[in-house]
């Protein structure tokens, strides 16, 4: 596997590890709504920036692969 696949995979997986970690986290917040649970815009500070940071890898990274 090239090193550009390995770390496509890994940096989405990342990305869905972190919202899923984000909904089992506020799974109990009843206050919150389903959207909330999975991604608040009004926490992104936190865990949430994490996921822009890989979501932009892969986005980098699937724009060097066509290029």
């Amino acid at each position: 596997m090239q090193i550009k696949n390995f770390l496509m995979i890994a940096s989405l997986s990342m990305c869905l590890m972190i919202v899923f970690h984000h909904y089992v986290k506020h799974i109990n917040d009843f206050h919150l709504t389903e959207h909330e649970k999975i991604f608040q815009i009004s926490d992104v500070s936190n865990h949430e920036s994490f996921v822009f940071l890989f979501l932009g890898v892969f986005i980098g990274l699937m724009l060097s692969k066509i290029v």
